[in-house]
C-alpha cells in the first residue's frame, strides 16, 4: 500500500513539472501582448492627452475670464466676492469642530470660490461649444452600422433604420 502511494506521488509530481500546451500558449501570448498593449495604450494615451489639454485650456480660459471680470467689471466682481464670503460665513455659523473649520479657512477663500464657479461655468460653455462642433462631423458608416445593409440581413428591424 505504501508503494502505491509513493508511485502515485511520483506520477503526480511529474505531471506538475511537465509543461502543458496551455502553459506554452500563455507564455507565447505574454510575449505578443506588449505589441497589443502598445496599440491599446496609444489610444488611451491620446485620450489622456486630450483630456489634459482640455483641462489646461479650461483653467487658462477661466483665469482670463476671472481677470477680465475683475478689470472691466469691478462691481460685479465685488458682488461675486461678497456672495462667496456669505457662503463662507454660513459655513462658519454651523459651529463645526476646529479640525474641520481649519480646512474651511484654508480652502474656502472668497476668491477661490469665485474662481471655481467661473471654472465650472467655463467647462459648461466649452462642453456646449464642443457638442456643436462635433455635431457637424459625421462618421463614415461602417457595414455593421449602415441601416441599408442591416435591412437585408434582418428584415424585422430593417424598417427602423
Amino acid at each position: 500500500m505504501g508503494r502505491k502511494s509513493f508511485a502515485h506521488e511520483r506520477h503526480a509530481s511529474q505531471n506538475r513539472s511537465a509543461p502543458h500546451k496551455t502553459d506554452f500558449n500563455k507564455k507565447a501570448m505574454h510575449l505578443l501582448s506588449p505589441v497589443k498593449r502598445a496599440r491599446a495604450n496609444k489610444g488611451q494615451i491620446m485620450k489622456l492627452l486630450q483630456s489634459l489639454l482640455l483641462f489646461t485650456f479650461t483653467m487658462i480660459a477661466s483665469l482670463i475670464a476671472f481677470t477680465y471680470t475683475a478689470i472691466h467689471f469691478p462691481t460685479t466682481m465685488r458682488e461675486l466676492l461678497s456672495g462667496a464670503q456669505h457662503v463662507r460665513d454660513q459655513m462658519q455659523s454651523l459651529y463645526l469642530p476646529d479640525n474641520f473649520m481649519v480646512w474651511v479657512d484654508i480652502f474656502l477663500q472668497p476668491n477661490q470660490i469665485v474662481l471655481v464657479g467661473i471654472s465650472i461655468a467655463m467647462r459648461f460653455l466649452i462642453g456646449i461649444i464642443g457638442s456643436f462642433v462635433s455635431r457637424n462631423r459625421t462618421p463614415k458608416p461602417t457595414p455593421r452600422s449602415d441601416p441599408a445593409s442591416n435591412a437585408g440581413t434582418n428584415p424585422a428591424f430593417g424598417r427602423w433604420g
